[in-house]
């Protein structure tokens, strides 16, 4: 996982980064973290579709539904992350085949992930159940790619 901890800030932990996800909602997890293949919207706690602050909630999780439209180039804005005290904020944008983000806050909390997906955790076992999870399959001597950025805007 990509993750992120803003220059400047001299936060204990990241609760105070201002976490922005334009994503609707959530995929429902087993005991084992692994996605059961309902969705759901995303409740209050976890929404961050307007900009708040981390806080003390504990990601770990599969978020589904990207909300944003494309942008210059075909990109869409997934996520964005800001702090008071830092020189800019991270921006991240992702081909339209990124239809879900991974959102996770390790149990240290010096840092934040954030990491577009083409489809969801355990994607072949739920298409296999008949479930849309983005799973691709690319055939010998086809190609497949897109493309994610991460930008730095001052």
């Amino acid at each position: 996982h990509p993750y992120f901890r803003l220059p400047g800030v001299t936060d204990a932990d990241v609760g105070g980064h201002v976490l922005t996800a334009h994503v609707s909602h959530v995929w429902e997890a087993d005991a084992a973290n692994l996605p059961t293949g309902v969705r759901k919207p995303v409740p209050a706690e976890l929404d961050f579709q307007k900009p708040k602050p981390i806080g003390a909630v504990a990601l770990d999780h599969v978020f589904t539904g990207v909300t944003a439209a494309a942008g210059p180039g075909g990109r869409v804005e997934v996520a964005t992350l800001t702090h008071p005290a830092a020189p800019g904020r991270l921006r991240v944008l992702a081909d339209p085949a990124f239809r879900d983000l991974v959102l996770f806050t390790p149990a240290h909390r010096q840092a934040v992930a954030i990491e577009p997906y083409s489809c969801s955790a355990d994607a072949s076992n739920l298409a296999a159940r008949g479930i849309d999870s983005g799973w691709r399959s690319v055939a010998p001597g086809d190609t497949w790619q897109a493309a994610v950025e991460y930008r730095w805007e001052q």
